[in-house]
């Protein structure tokens, strides 16, 4: 594992599910250092927040969880899911391309690790939705950031089929790629990276 580790009392050792998904967050913490203010605060016993890994707008990488424990980050999604912070200080802070490549390799090693595991943004999750998140927002690159997963493996190719396919545009309403991928794997369309549909109640 690369990054560092830094020690948060906000976990559940082992997991009562397998990993279904990985969930993309957003740090928003206002800070002028917001990587530093997050790994601050998920080390307070009072927050009762943490994730998984935490990467930096300069592409450092914090770990806190271990992958085969149950970060708290999500709500009722915890048991089965990963979660992956981005440093962004407000909904207006573009990420960064080097911050995006640390992310994506990330996910890669994820993805070979778990298998089957969809990707999928905290605002489109149930517990989010309900709760009114916003992240990783409206400038987080979804189609950089999945082309960079994806790079060079059969996947890019199921892509490339998806943008001949004028009718999926029409049936999610969104003319954005970058949604569009995002959607379309929530929902378990896109293969490869998404071979089962994942179960909203998390069994």
């Amino acid at each position: 594992m690369t990054g560092c580790w830094h020690p948060t009392p906000n976990f559940t050792k082992g997991r009562t599910q397998a990993v279904h998904w990985i969930i993309v967050h957003s740090t928003r913490g206002g800070s002028n250092d917001d990587y530093t203010a997050t790994i601050n605060w998920f080390a307070n016993p009072v927050s009762q927040v943490s994730s998984h890994v935490l990467i930096a707008r300069d592409g450092r990488e914090a770990r806190f969880v271990a992958d085969e424990d149950t970060a708290w980050h999500a709500g009722a999604h915890n048991p089965y899911t990963l979660g992956l912070e981005f440093e962004q200080a407000t909904a207006d802070t573009p990420f960064t391309d080097g911050q995006l490549a640390k992310g994506a390799e990330q996910c890669h090693n994820w993805l070979e690790k778990f298998g089957d595991i969809a990707i999928v943004g905290h605002e489109n999750t149930p517990q989010g939705i309900q709760g009114g998140k916003s992240d990783p927002g409206y400038l987080f690159d979804w189609s950089h950031f999945m082309e960079m997963i994806m790079a060079d493996t059969e996947a890019r190719q199921s892509i490339a089929i998806l943008k001949q396919q004028e009718s999926l545009k029409a049936a999610v309403g969104d003319n954005d790629m970058g949604v569009l991928i995002a959607r379309l794997q929530y929902f378990g369309v896109l293969p490869v990276v998404t071979v089962k549909k994942p179960k909203l109640d998390g069994t």
